[in-house]
């Protein structure tokens, strides 16, 4: 079966959705959690594969991509700290104008 997945922020704060991509049906509803329980794996530039552990359920989950791009957008989503204003920030964040910035 498919799964679709999205990062997005509801009422309750940001929450990692899983559902079927035929019936809709929800098969994972979490609160996302900090940036450091989730890790990227994989060989190379093929890292496709997100895993992490649920603090409040102790449960280990991993989601496996087949493109890469695919990871790096929920791995962009589930790495993005929330109320973080842009001037608290200790590097700038990613952008081809701040590469200079980054590269230092």
């Amino acid at each position: 079966a498919s799964i679709a997945n999205s990062v997005g922020d509801g009422h309750e704060g940001r929450r990692l959705v899983f559902r079927h991509e035929d019936t809709g049906e929800v098969l994972h509803d979490r609160p996302v959690f900090g940036s450091d329980t989730y890790q990227l794996q994989g060989e190379g530039e093929r890292q496709t594969i997100i895993v992490w552990e649920d603090p409040e359920s102790q449960k280990d989950w991993a989601l496996s991509f087949q493109d890469p791009d695919g990871t790096a957008k929920i791995w962009e989503a589930l790495s993005r700290e929330d109320n973080v204003p842009d001037e608290k920030r200790l590097l700038p964040l990613p952008a081809l104008a701040s590469l200079s910035d980054l590269c230092r």
